[in-house]
Protein backbone atom coordinates (compact mmCIF):
# COMPACT_ATOMS: atom_id res chain seq x y z
CA UNK A 1 0.00 0.00 0.00
CA UNK A 2 1.37 3.39 -0.94
CA UNK A 3 1.79 5.91 1.83
CA UNK A 4 3.77 6.51 4.97
CA UNK A 5 3.63 5.87 8.71
CA UNK A 6 4.01 8.64 11.25
CA UNK A 7 4.17 8.72 15.02
CA UNK A 8 1.98 11.42 16.55
CA UNK A 9 1.18 12.65 20.03
CA UNK A 10 -2.29 13.02 21.46
CA UNK A 11 -2.07 16.08 23.71
CA UNK A 12 -3.58 16.05 27.19
CA UNK A 13 -6.78 18.09 27.26
CA UNK A 14 -8.55 18.49 30.61
CA UNK A 15 -11.50 20.22 28.89
CA UNK A 16 -12.21 17.26 26.60
CA UNK A 17 -15.64 15.80 27.33
CA UNK A 18 -14.59 12.17 27.66
CA UNK A 19 -13.74 9.64 30.37
CA UNK A 20 -10.38 10.39 32.07
CA UNK A 21 -8.54 7.54 30.33
CA UNK A 22 -9.29 9.14 26.93
CA UNK A 23 -8.00 12.54 28.03
CA UNK A 24 -4.46 11.33 28.79
CA UNK A 25 -1.58 12.19 26.49
CA UNK A 26 -0.15 9.32 24.46
CA UNK A 27 1.75 8.48 21.31
CA UNK A 28 0.07 6.70 18.44
CA UNK A 29 1.01 5.59 14.94
CA UNK A 30 -0.92 6.63 11.86
CA UNK A 31 -0.83 5.56 8.23
CA UNK A 32 -1.24 8.36 5.72
CA UNK A 33 -2.11 7.01 2.27
CA UNK A 34 -0.94 8.73 -0.88
CA UNK A 35 -3.66 10.71 -2.68
CA UNK A 36 -5.60 8.54 -5.12
CA UNK A 37 -6.83 11.39 -7.33
CA UNK A 38 -5.12 11.00 -10.65
CA UNK A 39 -3.75 7.56 -9.82
CA UNK A 40 -3.44 5.52 -12.99
CA UNK A 41 -4.24 1.85 -12.43
CA UNK A 42 -4.06 -0.82 -15.09
CA UNK A 43 -5.75 -4.15 -14.46
CA UNK A 44 -4.81 -7.17 -16.54
CA UNK A 45 -7.64 -8.26 -18.80
CA UNK A 46 -8.42 -11.44 -16.87
CA UNK A 47 -8.68 -9.50 -13.58
CA UNK A 48 -11.01 -6.92 -15.15
CA UNK A 49 -13.17 -9.80 -16.40
CA UNK A 50 -13.39 -11.37 -12.94
CA UNK A 51 -14.32 -8.00 -11.40
CA UNK A 52 -17.02 -7.51 -14.03
CA UNK A 53 -18.46 -10.98 -13.38
CA UNK A 54 -18.48 -10.30 -9.63
CA UNK A 55 -20.33 -7.00 -10.16
CA UNK A 56 -22.97 -8.77 -12.23
CA UNK A 57 -23.34 -11.55 -9.63
CA UNK A 58 -23.81 -9.04 -6.80
CA UNK A 59 -26.36 -7.07 -8.84
CA UNK A 60 -28.29 -10.29 -9.57
CA UNK A 61 -28.17 -11.30 -5.91
CA UNK A 62 -29.47 -7.88 -4.89
CA UNK A 63 -32.33 -8.07 -7.40
CA UNK A 64 -33.50 -11.41 -6.00
CA UNK A 65 -32.74 -10.68 -2.35
CA UNK A 66 -35.36 -11.38 0.26
CA UNK A 67 -35.62 -11.87 4.00
CA UNK A 68 -33.92 -15.26 3.71
CA UNK A 69 -30.61 -13.39 3.32
CA UNK A 70 -30.95 -11.64 6.70
CA UNK A 71 -28.49 -14.05 8.43
CA UNK A 72 -25.77 -12.64 6.17
CA UNK A 73 -26.47 -9.13 7.49
CA UNK A 74 -25.32 -9.72 11.07
CA UNK A 75 -22.42 -7.25 10.81
CA UNK A 76 -24.84 -4.68 9.37
CA UNK A 77 -27.44 -5.29 12.07
CA UNK A 78 -24.84 -4.85 14.81
CA UNK A 79 -23.75 -1.51 13.35
CA UNK A 80 -25.18 1.78 14.61
CA UNK A 81 -27.00 2.22 11.30
CA UNK A 82 -30.57 1.04 10.79
CA UNK A 83 -31.14 -1.60 8.12
CA UNK A 84 -34.33 -3.20 6.94
CA UNK A 85 -35.14 -5.35 3.96
CA UNK A 86 -37.39 -3.89 1.26
CA UNK A 87 -38.45 -5.54 -1.96
CA UNK A 88 -36.65 -4.13 -5.01
CA UNK A 89 -38.24 -0.87 -6.15
CA UNK A 90 -39.95 -0.12 -2.84
CA UNK A 91 -39.07 3.37 -1.57
CA UNK A 92 -37.35 4.00 1.75
CA UNK A 93 -39.59 4.60 4.77
CA UNK A 94 -37.44 7.33 6.34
Amino acid sequence: MRGRHERRVWEWNPALYAPPRYRRACQYDVFIPEPIAGLQLALPGHVAGVVSEAEKAVAELNRGAGPELMPFCLPVRSSPYRWEWRPPGEPSRQ
